[in-house]
C-alpha cells in the first residue's frame, strides 16, 4: 500500500533520513538503499515522497520503496 509522507531529515554522509507520514504517528527511519530513483539526488527536508511500510533489520517500522513525486 502507498502512504505518503515528508523527509524531515537525511544524511547523505551515514545513509539514512527519517520521513514524517501524512498520516500521523512516529517518524519512520529510511536508508539509503530504499530510495528508488537516482540515488546522486538525495532527499531533502520538507520533500514531500511515497513510500511503503517495511521492517528494518532491527525489527522496527521503517520506510522503503521512497519514490518521489
Amino acid at each position: 500500500m502507498k502512504l505518503f509522507g515528508t523527509v524531515q531529515s537525511f544524511d547523505k554522509d551515514k545513509g539514512f533520513g527519517s520521513i514524517k507520514p501524512e498520516a500521523g504517528g512516529d517518524a519512520l527511519r529510511f536508508e539509503n538503499s530504499a530510495i528508488k530513483w537516482n540515488r546522486s539526488d538525495h532527499p531533502q527536508a520538507a520533500q514531500r515522497l511515497s513510500y511503503e511500510m517495511g521492517t528494518g533489520t532491527d525489527g522496527k517500522p521503517c520506510a522503503v520503496n521512497l519514490n518521489s513525486i
